[in-house]
C-alpha cells in the first residue's frame, strides 16, 4: 500500500508508522485544520530511467496520484511519438495511477513553423488520437508551454481549443493538462505567455510551476518561497477552481559560483567535496521544512495536490 511522505520520514527516523498516523491526526485536530488532508494526491514528473523499482519516489505512489512521463518526441512538422515503456504499463496495472505524456513543441522557431501550418497541426492531431486510442496507459496529455512566441498567442490559444475538442472524442482519454508559469513576480511576459483567464477555460487541470523564481538566467536567490507561492496561488485561484490546480514544487536547487550555476538535488545534497570544488557564493536547496509547509499550503487552499519536479532528484524519503 501507499506510504505517505510523513510515514517514510518517520520510518527513516525510527518512528513507527502507527505512531506517525496518530501524531498526524492529533496535530490536525489540535490546529483545527478541518480541510487539511495528510495525504494530498501527488503528481510526479519522471523519465523512463526513474521507473526503476528501487526508486525512492515510488514508495509514495498511490492510485490517486499522477505520473507525467518525459521523453516524447514532437517535431515542428507535427510528427509525434509517445513512449510506452513496459515498466510503466506494469506499474499502472498494479497501482492504477493516472499517467500522461509530457509534450513540448520545442523552441520558438519550431513552434512558429507548427502554428503557421494547418497541415502540421492536422498531422499532430491525427497521430495523437491514433496513439492514445492504442494506449493501455494514458489518460490524456500534458503540455509544456515555455516556448510559445508572444506574437502568435492567438494562434496558440485557437490551437489549444482544437486539441481539447479532439480529445473529447476519445472515451476515458480526455484529460487535457498543462504546466503554467506563476503570474506574479516571475519572468517578464509570464502573464502574456500564459494568460490565466484564457487558459482556465481550456485546461481540465494545470500545474503551477512554483520554482525557478531565481535560476541560471538571473541573480542568485531562492528557487522557490512559501510567501511567493501563496501570493501566486491566491491570485490564480481567482481564475482556476482549486481542484484543477496543482502546486509544482522543486526537489532541486542551485549553487552559484559567480561564473556558473550548478544544479543541486535533494538526492545528492551539498557535500563538502562539492562545496570545495565549486566554491559557491550562494546556494539554495529545498529542505524538509519547506516541503512540509508547501504541502500544508496545498491542503489549506484545497488544491488538487502537489506536483514534483522531478523524480530522480528526491531524497531517500521519497521526497
Amino acid at each position: 500500500s501507499k506510504l505517505t511522505w510523513r510515514q517514510v520520514c518517520a520510518m527513516r527516523n525510527g518512528v513507527s508508522m502507527q505512531y506517525a498516523r496518530i501524531l498526524g491526526l492529533f496535530l490536525i485536530g489540535l490546529l483545527g485544520l478541518n480541510n487539511v488532508s495528510a495525504e494530498s494526491p501527488q503528481w510526479w514528473y519522471a523519465g523512463v530511467e526513474n521507473l526503476h523499482p528501487k526508486s525512492a519516489w515510488l514508495k509514495t505512489l498511490g492510485s490517486d496520484d499522477t505520473v507525467c512521463l518525459l521523453g516524447h518526441k514532437w517535431l515542428a512538422d507535427g510528427s509525434i511519438r509517445l513512449q510506452m515503456p513496459a515498466r510503466l504499463v506494469t506499474m499502472q496495472k498494479k497501482i492504477k495511477f493516472r499517467a500522461v505524456p509530457l509534450l513540448t513543441p520545442g523552441n520558438e522557431n519550431a513552434t512558429r513553423r507548427f502554428l503557421r501550418s494547418p497541415q502540421f497541426q492536422k498531422k499532430f492531431l491525427m497521430s495523437l488520437l491514433q496513439q492514445l486510442r492504442s494506449s493501455e496507459v494514458w489518460s490524456g496529455i500534458h503540455l509544456d508551454m515555455e516556448h510559445i512566441p508572444s506574437s502568435l498567442q492567438k494562434e496558440w490559444i485557437d490551437w489549444l481549443y482544437s486539441v481539447k475538442a479532439a480529445l473529447r472524442t476519445l472515451p476515458n482519454k480526455t484529460l487535457f493538462t498543462a504546466a503554467v508559469f506563476p503570474a506574479l513576480r516571475f519572468k517578464p511576459g509570464a502573464m502574456l505567455m500564459h494568460p490565466p483567464a484564457k487558459l482556465a477555460a481550456i485546461f481540465d487541470e494545470v500545474v503551477v510551476m512554483g520554482y525557478d523564481w531565481h535560476g541560471p538566467e538571473g541573480t542568485p536567490g531562492p528557487v522557490s518561497d512559501i510567501y511567493w507561492l501563496k501570493e501566486n496561488l491566491d491570485y490564480l485561484l481567482s481564475f482556476y477552481s482549486a481542484k484543477t490546480l496543482w502546486l509544482g514544487l522543486p526537489l532541486y536547487g542551485y549553487g552559484w559560483t559567480g561564473k556558473h550555476t550548478v544544479v543541486l538535488s535533494r538526492k545528492h545534497g551539498m557535500s563538502s567535496a562539492r562545496l570545495k570544488k565549486y566554491k559557491f557564493t550562494y546556494t539554495w536547496l529545498p529542505d524538509d521544512n519547506f516541503l512540509e509547509k508547501a504541502q500544508m499550503l496545498v491542503s489549506e487552499r484545497g488544491l488538487a495536490g502537489a506536483a514534483f519536479w522531478r523524480a530522480g532528484f528526491e531524497s531517500n524519503t521519497g521526497m
